[in-house]
């Protein structure tokens, strides 16, 4: 499936680099473990994967859910959310990628793109030890 080109925004323009400068001022580093590819076949829409490819990037610091909104399914007790910037992203966070945050491992159960006008600004991603 071919993705229509978007045109940024004055909006994108300015605060996607905000969010990644905030970020990086104010974040700390995680490592992300995500399946690599080394091939893509156009004519089957498939790639062929290789090892995993681990990115240190930054992100805000974790927040928990507060109790309220604990529901024991989609939310559970000690499941938090970070910002991932999207500036220069290499890869496309995903449901069941790894995080490893202050040596813990995390695996993402939600990925909300936040977008800025036209295009994403930020994920929000809720991880799960």
């Amino acid at each position: 499936m071919v993705l229509p080109v978007v045109t940024p925004t004055a909006l994108d323009t300015k605060l996607i680099p905000k969010i990644a400068s905030i970020v990086a001022d104010k974040g700390m580093t995680v490592v992300f473990e995500v399946a690599g590819v080394s091939g893509y076949d156009p004519a089957t829409g498939t790639g062929t994967k290789t090892g995993k490819v681990r990115h240190s990037l930054k992100v805000t610091p974790p927040e928990t859910f507060s109790l309220r909104y604990v529901d024991g399914e989609s939310i559970r007790m000690g499941d938090a959310n970070i910002i991932l910037p999207a500036e220069d992203l290499e890869f496309d966070p995903t449901v069941g990628q790894l995080v490893e945050v202050l040596g813990i491992d995390w695996i993402i159960v939600s990925v909300l793109p936040l977008m800025t006008g036209e295009q994403i600004g930020a994920y929000q991603l809720q991880i799960r030890r």
